[in-house]
């Protein structure tokens, strides 16, 4: 898919544009770790008929 590795923002706004129904899960690492930087798309599959993107940060 072309959006693997794009930053959210862009993804989320081209997918509002078109009117593309998504969800989307923010994963973050194991202990205590300060999220900093954009998140973007690390995985894209399909759930309950919509879009599931997986998410991460920079």
């Amino acid at each position: 898919m072309h959006w693997l590795g794009k930053k959210w923002d862009e993804v989320a706004k081209e997918l509002l544009q078109n009117n593309i129904d998504f969800i989307y899960k923010v994963t973050f690492p194991a202990g205590k770790v300060t999220s900093t930087g954009d998140l973007r798309v690390a995985r894209v599959g399909f759930a309950d008929g919509r879009l599931l993107f997986i998410l991460l940060h920079d």
